[in-house]
């Protein structure tokens, strides 16, 4: 078959005419490369070879313009490209080609996920390193980059955390409240020891308002059925649940009387 019409197309492609009414599109590298030029000869398999050439400089571009939004892991990068269609030959070539030119690299890339998730997530070390191993890194390099961060960082976040959760609205006494905190920043991936050690430190001071609020209103459905000792048992009981000291309890029933 021979190349009948050559003209440019989008960005750095250009559309070959060949004579048999097909129209192929290549990479200018690709057109330089094999001087693919009007009257050129080309038998099948000649074509079909320079398509495939093509396909993985299609394949890099892609990838190249995939890593100007953010750095990726290999295994991002290779989930990528199977969406985009391209063959596991392809693909592996490209990555191939990405990691000696140290587009994929994956200590950097470590350590700039770690450094994002440090300051702009709740993440504690553990979700983190789970995160990055579902990204496909090795555990080894992971934990090599995550020693780099002192526990004394760590729990000064966590603080934050605990800090952040005092100031917002909650309907729960101190003990409940507590508990859930501590729930909270375990999901969140920081190890048991250092939240027993920060909540132990928290000062939340317990709110008079919040527990006459929830008195009042336990009081209202249970002196429907209950009254005297039996009504207090129960006031005391439900206050506890939810949390409140047995002080500040004894406190408000004794004010309430």
């Amino acid at each position: 078959m021979e190349i009948k019409q050559i003209k440019k197309g989008k960005k750095n492609t250009y559309c070959l005419l060949l004579d048999n009414h097909i129209e192929e599109i290549f990479y200018d590298d690709i057109i330089v490369k094999y001087s693919l030029i009007p009257k050129k000869k080309l038998t099948l398999i000649e074509l079909q070879q320079i398509k495939q050439e093509n396909n993985t400089l299609e394949s890099y571009y892609q990838s190249i313009e995939y890593l100007t939004l953010r750095l990726r892991s290999k295994k991002e990068m290779k989930l990528y490209l199977e969406k985009k269609g391209y063959e596991k030959l392809t693909i592996q070539k490209t990555i191939e080609k990405l990691e000696k030119e140290g587009y994929l690299n994956e200590t950097e890339y470590i350590k700039c996920f770690l450094a994002d998730a440090f300051r702009f997530s709740n993440d504690g070390p553990y979700k983190i390193k789970k995160r990055l191993i579902d990204l496909g890194c090795n555990k080894d390099n992971i934990e090599l980059e995550l020693e780099k961060y002192s526990k004394e960082e760590w729990l000064s976040k966590l603080e934050k955390l605990y800090q952040k959760k005092i100031n917002s609205k909650h309907k729960e006494g101190k003990e409940k409240w507590l508990q859930k905190c501590n729930h909270y920043v375990y999901q969140l991936g920081y190890p048991e020891n250092w939240i027993e050690e920060i909540s132990k430190k928290v000062e939340c001071p317990e709110d008079n308002s919040m527990i006459e609020r929830e008195y009042d209103k336990l009081h209202r459905k249970w002196s429907r059925k209950l009254s005297g000792k039996e009504l207090n048992f129960k006031l005391k009981i439900k206050l506890y649940e939810k949390g409140f000291s047995k002080e500040l309890i004894a406190e408000i029933i004794e004010n309430k009387k």
